[in-house]
């Protein structure tokens, strides 16, 4: 019977918080210490008596799934860009997100009016200053990402910002979404217990980043996760070993004369790549990054700040196919009939006198 009680008083919470499952409420009303404590299930059927759930059977099993993640925090971070999350006056605004891929620990989230260069690179440089570089950063193939599919005349600043500070920026394969599944179900959640609860209650971007900084803290800090064997993402990350970088300054447009070195990550075959050139580094730097400087059609190859090579400036040429000249096609027989002298036929109008 006090089971049932504890069951029916999760409808309850279930109502405060709408994006709460059973195994969360479970964890929730261990931690307050109610006894005896109902079984996930008990709370799961509670829920759908009450019509707070929808049951539906899973649509793949568990063992189909295929889960990776990294070994340790700070070892890769996943980001992406978050949208139709609206303000009191119905504007659209969106929210840039990054995640730690080991903890689960949300490094960014950060809204902005645009998810342009600027504001996307200025929510990177902050998760930079408060949790230090991470080894890997993980994104989709969005223009404010890479120039991967562009036709800029170089990195994008979110590239050059990596470069800078040592990540290597891993792409996606095109059209795959699972690949930064994590962020992507951060996502859900923001939309589930932070959206549906917050939304349309503010008037400015300021307040509602002031929301959802305090319920990022909660979700960091005490909210339980079941990746983290129902443990806040806060204590696996405080297991890394990082610290804070001094992030600078970095402009929008620099000068192409006095531009920063351009980094390259060296192929397993130790080559790089430039502008649709390839050039021989040597096996000694494969999977190393180094920094290329090009002055006066030569390019200076740089390994911690130590010069490795020099080799030639080189443009790619374009292959042109050659134009063959007009021939003149060879005459021909005609088969046609010989045209008939046509006869003239007297008018039978007679002449006007």
């Amino acid at each position: 019977m006090a089971a049932t009680r504890a069951a029916e008083f999760s409808n309850i919470v279930h109502r405060r918080h709408p994006g709460w499952g059973a195994a969360t409420i479970l964890w929730h009303l261990d931690k307050a210490g109610v006894q005896p404590l109902p079984s996930r299930s008990s709370i799961y059927r509670a829920l759908v008596r009450h019509g707070l759930v929808v049951s539906k059977p899973r649509r793949r099993r568990k063992q189909d799934y295929r889960r990776w993640e990294r070994g340790r925090s700070m070892e890769l971070w996943q980001m992406d860009v978050m949208g139709r999350a609206y303000l009191a006056d119905g504007r659209e605004v969106k929210i840039v997100t990054g995640i730690d891929d080991h903890s689960r620990f949300v490094v960014c989230a950060r809204v902005v009016a645009r998810a342009t260069a600027r504001p996307v690179t200025d929510a990177l440089l902050g998760a930079l200053r408060t949790h230090g570089a991470p080894e890997q950063l993980l994104t989709d193939n969005g223009s404010v990402f890479t120039d991967r599919f562009g036709r800029g005349p170089g990195p994008v600043m979110f590239d050059r910002i990596c470069a800078l500070h040592g990540i290597k920026h891993i792409l996606t394969a095109p059209y795959s979404p699972t690949t930064t599944g994590k962020v992507e179900r951060l996502h859900r959640t923001i939309r589930a217990e932070f959206l549906t609860v917050h939304d349309r209650i503010h008037a400015t971007i300021s307040d509602l980043q002031a929301a959802l900084d305090a319920w990022v803290v909660e979700y960091n800090t005490d909210r339980p996760h079941q990746s983290c064997g129902n443990e806040p993402p806060a204590h696996r990350f405080a297991l890394a070993d990082f610290m804070p970088v001094d992030t600078g300054e970095l402009d929008d447009e620099p000068d192409r004369a006095g531009a920063p070195p351009i980094s390259r990550w060296v192929d397993p075959k130790g080559r790089i790549s430039l502008r649709g050139v390839n050039y021989p580094i040597g096996m000694t730097f494969s999977g190393e990054l180094v920094q290329i400087v090009v002055r006066d059609g030569l390019l200076e190859v740089f390994h911690h700040g130590v010069l490795i090579t020099t080799r030639a400036e080189r443009r790619k040429t374009r292959k042109t196919m050659p134009v063959a000249a007009p021939q003149s096609r060879p005459g021909r027989w005609s088969t046609s009939r010989p045209s008939r002298p046509r006869r003239r036929v007297a008018s039978r109008t007679p002449a006007r006198p």
